[in-house]
């Protein structure tokens, strides 16, 4: 009996250990794309880049707006505790390919992902996706196009939020 009590324990913590290192939504997408050919080849200039603002960054940043009074810097002094970290990727070509790609994805996980619909974009095609667990949001993928449409980035927020925190970081 003990013997399977702690197989269904090692069990319970390996599958929820999983559950906690999962890929957030740019990690995905660069994977897809790779595996998909969709980058460029080896030793050409790539399409896109990704950029990570790891958590000590980000202590640093909300360290400076301590430090500032004004009143941008209050609001991120409001959000930056409730951010784990930050992924920003950037296509500066090609950026319709990567629009497509990124909500083929979206579309592939839609039990994941959900859009999120704030007051001002009730008519209008989503940008805003959250992943939650329970009542909190865990990550928010933000979609963003140039008026031009010459590029395309993804904003990848990860941490321990709410919706109305949601709804903060969009004021700033």
């Amino acid at each position: 009996m003990k013997h399977f009590l702690s197989i269904i324990l090692t069990l319970t913590l390996s599958m929820s250990a999983a559950a906690e290192v999962r890929q957030d939504f740019v990690g995905l997408l660069v994977n897809t794309l790779q595996e998909s050919g969709g980058s460029t080849a080896a030793g050409e200039d790539k399409d896109y880049e990704c950029v990570t603002v790891s958590p000590n960054m980000m202590g640093k940043v909300l360290e400076q707006a301590e430090n500032s009074g004004s009143k941008q810097n209050e609001q991120l002094r409001k959000v930056l505790p409730n951010i784990k970290s930050l992924r920003i990727f950037t296509a500066s070509r090609h950026a319709n390919r990567y629009s497509e790609a990124a909500e083929k994805l979206l579309s592939q996980y839609s039990t994941t992902y959900k859009p999120y619909r704030g007051p001002a974009q009730d008519k209008r095609k989503p940008c805003i996706w959250l992943r939650k667990n329970k009542a909190r949001v865990i990550e928010i993928i933000m979609l963003t196009m140039s008026k031009g449409e010459e590029t395309f980035q993804v904003l990848n927020f990860t941490g321990n939020m709410t919706k109305e925190f949601v709804t903060d970081l969009l004021k700033i």
